[in-house]
């Protein structure tokens, strides 16, 4: 009985890894019926979107695999993780209770849902190095992860890039400089803008270092990259420009030193196909238009305000309420934080959020094992360095980065969970024990 449980809850996570793209594609097409959406022609923006509440599907599925995960970790007696999210309560409860004892105004919803979410987060990290490495082969592990990744990316690009050459779903922006960019059925933007970036350095790898002839994965590998790109730049974040940059430029000095310093052309070759591909595909679905009036306004934008006012796009005024909150309850707050329930607005910057609405305490209970994985992660890139190997660190290091100025990693239930897998995925490859690694 222990053992066909077992194997539900990797199946389960496995299924997760492939359908969380289509399950948020899927609340974004609710959400978008939900707020009038007429199909063909019509697309809407987040002042078209009210707060109808409720549970959506995805919600629904969701909740129901961070149960299955909980008593999967029981079942297993995995003692050090428990205790863990233990410690991770005990600070939360006394952040909650801080807030209490202030009697300033809170939501207790909004402390509940933020806390789950990152707790969804981190037990996809424990869950998933022990069902990777409750594998079979290493090799095996590594095909099958390149497969359901590539569907998975393959999915969050068509469900921006579909709806875009229809005219549906959601504009990016609607603000004083205007309607600009797509994402397509998604709700959340950044969520699916980090999955995209998450997986596109390892399916370019997986492209580029194959040898002999393309099988069929790997050809389907190479359009999932050239999508992913295009539905990136519709996307037209200023994270999602730079993404595809900065990946681009580490494949392309790589592939340029493999061609001069030991005379293999072939990831040169192959990158260059992916990106005739790419263009192909970016002038079938007539996205000059869009990405040029994206980058118009952004450049627009930047000139308006100075550097780090245009990077972090207003984030700092929240940054700054926060700050005050916390120095007005000090000393106590830098123990237990303000909790997050006491703003009304989100900073959308993971790393301050979780210094600043939960303390000291909830800060090294929270991101400890995050920051260990991180220091591992380093070491295994220089002592086992590969293209595979630096690809995964590209995507973890761009992801790093995002959390730190955009937020919307370690507590969305989307991207924060790719991000958990690249770090288990990564830690698999880039370590010299493999899978025999064990990260609690």
């Amino acid at each position: 009985m222990e053992h066909k449980f077992k194997r539900l809850c990797e199946i389960c996570f496995w299924l997760m890894l492939l359908l969380s793209p289509f399950l948020d594609m899927i609340n974004g097409v609710f959400t978008y019926i939900q707020a009038g959406g007429r199909g063909v022609g019509d697309m809407l923006s987040t002042l078209d979107l009210t707060d109808e509440g409720g549970l959506s599907p995805s919600l629904i599925i969701r909740m129901a695999f961070l149960a299955l995960m909980i008593v999967y970790l029981f079942v297993l007696r995995h003692k050090k993780a428990i205790i863990m999210f233990v410690c991770i309560g005990f600070a939360w409860v006394l952040t909650v209770g801080f807030e209490f004892v202030r009697g300033v105004e809170f939501s207790l919803f909004a402390d509940i849902s933020y806390i789950i979410r990152f707790c969804y987060c981190l037990m996809c990290l424990v869950v998933g190095e022990r069902i990777i490495r409750s594998g079979s082969q290493r090799f095996a592990v590594r095909d099958r992860v390149d497969k359901l990744l590539c569907i998975a990316a393959l999915t969050g690009a068509l469900g921006i890039m579909l709806p875009f050459m229809f005219e549906m779903g959601f504009y990016t922006y609607a603000d004083p400089l205007g309607y600009r960019g797509s994402r397509g059925f998604y709700y959340a933007g950044n969520d699916i803008t980090v999955v995209l970036m998450l997986i596109l350095p390892l399916m370019l790898s997986t492209w580029m270092e194959k040898e002999g002839k393309p099988s069929f994965w790997n050809i389907l590998q190479m359009l999932s990259c050239a999508f992913s790109v295009v539905a990136m730049l519709v996307i037209g974040t200023k994270t999602s420009f730079i993404a595809v940059g900065f990946i681009g430029l580490v494949m392309l000095v790589y592939a340029l030193v493999q061609g001069v310093k030991h005379k293999n052309w072939r990831p040169l070759i192959r990158l260059l196909i992916a990106a005739a591909v790419t263009y192909a595909i970016y002038v079938l679905f007539s996205a000059g238009a869009t990405v040029s009036h994206s980058i118009k306004t952004t450049k627009k934008y930047m000139d308006e305000r100075d550097a780090g006012q245009s990077l972090l796009s207003g984030r700092t005024t929240y940054l700054i309420m926060a700050w005050h909150d916390l120095q007005e309850a000090a000393p106590f707050s830098i123990l237990a934080g303000v909790g997050r329930g006491t703003q009304e607005h989100i900073i959308e910057m993971d790393l301050f959020e979780v210094v600043l609405y939960y303390g000291v305490l909830g800060t090294v209970t929270m991101l400890w094992l995050y920051l260990k994985q991180g220091i591992k992660l380093i070491k295994g890139l220089f002592d086992n360095f590969s293209l595979r190997n630096l690809a995964c660190s590209t995507a973890l290091a761009l992801c790093v980065g995002f959390l730190m100025l955009a937020g919307h990693v370690l507590f969305s239930v989307t991207a924060g969970f790719y991000f958990a897998f690249m770090i288990v995925y990564t830690r698999m490859e880039c370590s010299k024990e493999g899978m025999d690694t064990t990260m609690i």
